[in-house]
């Protein structure tokens, strides 16, 4: 009998080792040499991997994600518009018109201004609250459930209320 082995982690190379001792008649092994080597769930002997669908997003996870979201987008969309402006001044007057036509209107900002500058403030104070979070998760603090919970929903909340207030300073210098 020919037996090739792949050895990948320790655990699959222990596995691996059993079943061999198992084929050549080794008692003790606890392997039967006539199943698959694949994973049963039925049978214990051999863990299966969690799949996403039977973890219950919460809002520490939500938070986790969006941190990596409001990060990855803030560098692209951010990096985008500091480009743009830059080519819009190199260009001249009418270069840096057609930029600022794009969010803002003799009146104030047009709804693509307000999108992206609404949509970048929220992503920035987002970005900040779970960064600040993360940080103390990364000094051991805050694991227990209850305060992991409670700071997530924490960071969600203040980003809109920080947002809020941002923008309603604006609005009102702008308008008196």
């Amino acid at each position: 009998m020919r037996l090739v082995i792949t050895l990948g982690t320790a655990a699959d190379a222990a596995w691996a080792l059993r079943l061999a001792s198992a084929a050549l008649g080794a008692k003790g092994s606890g392997v039967d040499a006539k199943e698959p080597a694949l994973a049963n769930p039925n049978k214990p002997t051999r863990p299966i991997s969690p799949h996403a669908t039977i973890y219950r997003i919460g809002p520490h996870m939500l938070v986790s994600f969006v941190h990596r979201l409001t990060g990855s987008g803030m560098a692209t969309v951010g990096t985008i518009l500091l480009l743009w402006w830059l080519a819009a001044l190199g260009g001249g007057e009418a270069s840096y018109a057609g930029f600022r036509g794009w969010f803002a209107t003799d009146k104030g900002l047009n709804p693509f201004g307000w999108i992206i500058g609404v949509g970048l403030t929220l992503a920035l104070f987002q970005h900040l609250a779970s960064g600040l979070r993360h940080f103390f998760l990364d000094e051991g603090a805050l694991f227990e459930l209850k305060r992991n919970r409670l700071t997530a929903q924490l960071t969600m909340v203040f980003s809109i209320l920080a947002t809020a207030a941002f923008w309603l300073l604006i609005w009102s210098k702008t308008h008196g």
